[in-house]
């Protein structure tokens, strides 16, 4: 991808992200951090395949450092005071981040105390992992809180862009090696790129998955309120998402983000932080998303000439992100950024009603 080419695609996201978030974050420091974020994870990656620890135990391991950054960016959304010391510009960076590491040690023992392997047994970590997540916990906290950020929301978006795409990164490791574990062949954590080159199989599934629990919820105004309600504590809302969703086809990762979504809801309601991964997953794959909306699953050739129109319209790749809402009756409605384009039935029946409304008068 040319530098022109990466421009507008910069300029398509930024425009996703001002939709989603109602504001604007800083572009250039969360492509930094995200570059700083994606090297310090894959050398502790690298650090726990030296290790020879089975994939499935090593997969949960490395998601402590996502889920870390969730948490993190939880405590500074939720606590003033916490946010005030940790942004305080009369303190070194070094000194914040000790204050931070004070606060979040215990968490990061509570991550580690929880991990069990496939038989229900305790996953013994090595200090060496230990002292790695440390470092790369570090790395993390030192570039956010060195950077230039718009505002303090505008800090834990882009820590919780970061949650989101080390666990899609991670996701993405574990999937190629044990692939490679099957083929007897060995393999390095990716090399020190800030998002993958290709468009991945997982990425996909991970988008896939996300829309489809849009689809179950859209016709659930309840479960929406109730996953966005804010007046109740997270763990409420961790205990509802639990019991609403049945987890078994679930990837991982998307079982993790799934539930982040409404744990550290940041001001949000739940489906606006299932849309919002969805487009950092699309940006994970050097891609553009395009939310589709039908009333029923888009067929083969339609998925297909959806892609190609929009492809060819904003000049590289798009991801679909496919939306049943039963409530548009017929037609697509289809969003980029803050482009729609609705040709529903619904749609066409509002203009109708303005219409006739408009020649009584």
């Amino acid at each position: 991808m040319t530098n022109a080419e990466e421009q507008v695609r910069l300029s398509h996201i930024q425009a996703q992200q001002m939709e989603i978030l109602g504001g604007e974050i800083s572009y250039r420091s969360m492509m930094e951090l995200s570059k700083v974020s994606i090297k310090a994870f894959n050398t502790f990656i690298k650090m726990v395949q030296e290790a020879t620890i089975d994939p499935s135990s090593a997969q949960m391991v490395q998601a402590i450092v996502p889920q870390f950054v969730f948490e993190i960016a939880g405590i500074l959304g939720d606590n003033t005071s916490v946010m005030s010391a940790a942004t305080d510009p009369l303190r070194s960076v070094d000194e914040r981040i000790q204050f931070l590491n004070i606060i979040s040690d215990q968490i990061i023992d509570q991550m580690l105390a929880q991990l069990v392997d496939l038989d229900g047994k305790p996953v013994k970590v090595k200090k060496s992992l230990v002292d790695g997540i440390d470092t790369c916990r570090n790395v993390i906290l030192q570039a956010s809180l060195a950077l230039s950020w718009n505002s303090q929301k505008d800090l834990i978006n882009a820590l919780v862009e970061i949650g989101v795409l080390l666990a899609i990164h991670n996701a993405e490791i574990g999937s190629k090696n044990i692939s490679d574990e099957a083929n007897r062949s060995s393999t390095e954590a990716s090399s020190d790129t800030d998002v993958a080159e290709e468009s991945s199989v997982i990425t996909s599934r991970i988008i896939e998955q996300l829309t489809n629990i849009q689809s179950e919820l859209v016709e659930h105004p309840v479960l929406q309120e109730d996953l966005s309600n804010s007046r109740v504590s997270s763990q409420v809302r961790g205990e509802l998402w639990d019991n609403i969703f049945s987890q078994e086809t679930m990837l991982p990762v998307v079982r993790i983000l799934a539930k982040e979504a409404t744990v550290h809801l940041h001001e949000r309601r739940y489906m606006k932080n299932i849309s919002w991964f969805i487009s950092i997953a699309a940006f994970y794959t050097n891609e553009s998303l395009v939310v589709v909306t039908s009333a029923v699953p888009l067929t083969i050739q339609q998925r297909a000439r959806i892609q190609s129109i929009w492809t060819e319209k904003i000049g590289f790749k798009v991801q679909l992100s496919e939306l049943v809402d039963p409530r548009v009756m017929g037609g697509v409605r289809v969003q980029h950024g803050q482009e729609i384009v609705d040709s529903t039935v619904v749609s066409q029946l509002q203009k109708l009603g303005q219409y006739f409304n408009v020649n009584k008068t």
